[in-house]
């Protein structure tokens, strides 16, 4: 009797415990705390997710440094242009002349060969209708770089241009004796008589 009296004492015991240990288990899951359980996914969520980060495969689409650039590029603003100047009389008109040329002269003093500087100092002249102006630059290129295909081709489309035949065809004239192996020379010299009628005068270039 003894023996079973134990034993019941000591099952009661074990059951007492168990329901406290159940009691704490249902404590803890009210306030949020974690299990074992809940600790045993949040690891494998972190551990797909280094799985993830540590796969180095290449992307589908690749973006290359270019492409980074180009874009950058596309999306800075572009810088304020300075306004237009708006002149009102002839006094301004003369300013701004005399301003421009010196610039213009200060570059071909610092630059004597920058033939580019020579054709937009030309070419503004032609702009201001100053025409002697423009040939007088153009012949001061010609003294610089004589052999300079764009010079003469440039110099005589301005004449060209404003219906100064004859002007234009001595230029061509000087043009093609002092570089007649350039193609270009002839064919403009030919197309510009063709325009004008002159067919024996292209044929006799031709």
């Amino acid at each position: 009797v003894k023996v079973g009296v134990g034993r019941g004492a000591r099952l009661h015991v074990w059951f007492l415990k168990m329901e406290k240990q159940k009691k704490v288990v249902d404590r803890l899951m009210t306030k949020g705390e974690p299990t074992q359980a809940a600790n045993d996914r949040s690891n494998m969520r972190g551990f797909h997710s280094m799985a993830r980060v540590k796969n180095k495969q290449p992307a589908p689409v690749q973006i290359t440094a270019e492409q980074i650039l180009r874009e950058a590029k596309e999306r800075q603003e572009e810088d304020p242009k300075p306004p237009k100047q708006k002149i009102t009389d002839p006094d301004e008109l003369a300013d701004y002349r005399q301003r421009k040329r010196k610039e213009f002269e200060d570059g071909i003093r610092r630059n004597r060969n920058a033939i580019p500087l020579w054709v937009k100092y030309a070419m503004w002249e032609e702009t201001q209708l100053e025409f002697d102006r423009a040939r007088s630059v153009w012949e001061r290129a010609l003294e610089i770089d004589s052999r300079n295909v764009t010079i003469w081709l440039k110099y005589a489309e301005m004449e060209m241009r404003h219906r100064n035949i004859n002007r234009a065809r001595n230029i061509w004239d000087r043009a093609v004796a002092i570089l007649p192996r350039v193609d270009q020379f002839w064919y403009k010299y030919a197309y510009m008589e063709e325009m004008l009628g002159n067919v024996a005068g292209a044929r006799q270039i031709y």
